[in-house]
């Protein structure tokens, strides 16, 4: 179970309200606070912009539970246009050591940051193609963002990853 709770911490929202979704869980204590935070957020931070360039301030803040998305000719929300727009996710993870094997799929540019060291760069116009990149991680958490523009026509937005064999 997740979901909303006010907290006087510093949000990344962007009127900075201290409204933030985080994870927590129903521990079905007998006190009056049986509601415990854990320590990662569900999902992934998602800044919609009403522009390709990732510039302003985000037209609409939510939290995705992945990045899955076709948006066929639509739009991601009322707020977003269904044209000329872009997205920034992040979030942090907790991997075991190994090599990963990161995709994303784009319709158009897409590109995918590992603790700040692009590992996918896809940022052009083009239809749906999926990219890939192998990467090392070390144990421990690790900071992902992905971003993503649409221009014209068909929208498609996907990221995920595997251990690579």
């Amino acid at each position: 179970m997740g979901g909303n709770f006010w907290s006087n911490w510093t949000s990344p929202d962007s009127k900075n309200q201290g409204f933030v979704d985080f994870p927590y869980v129903f521990t079905g204590g007998q006190d009056n606070l049986p509601w415990v935070k854990e320590n990662a957020w569900i999902g992934w931070y998602g800044e919609y912009f009403a522009n390709m360039s990732l510039s302003g301030s985000p037209v609409l803040t939510r939290t995705d539970t992945s990045i899955d998305f076709d948006w066929g000719t639509g739009s991601p929300s009322v707020l977003v246009p269904a044209q000329e727009f872009s997205v920034r996710w992040t979030r942090m993870l907790t991997f075991t050591e190994g090599m990963y094997r990161f995709h994303t799929t784009g319709d158009d540019g897409i590109r995918l940051w590992g603790d700040g060291v692009l590992a996918i760069d896809d940022w052009s116009n083009h239809s749906a193609r999926e990219d890939t990149a192998d990467v090392f991680m070390t144990a421990g958490q690790h900071n992902l963002k992905v971003e993503y523009f649409e221009w014209i026509v068909y929208a498609v937005a996907k990221a995920w990853w595997e251990v690579a064999n």
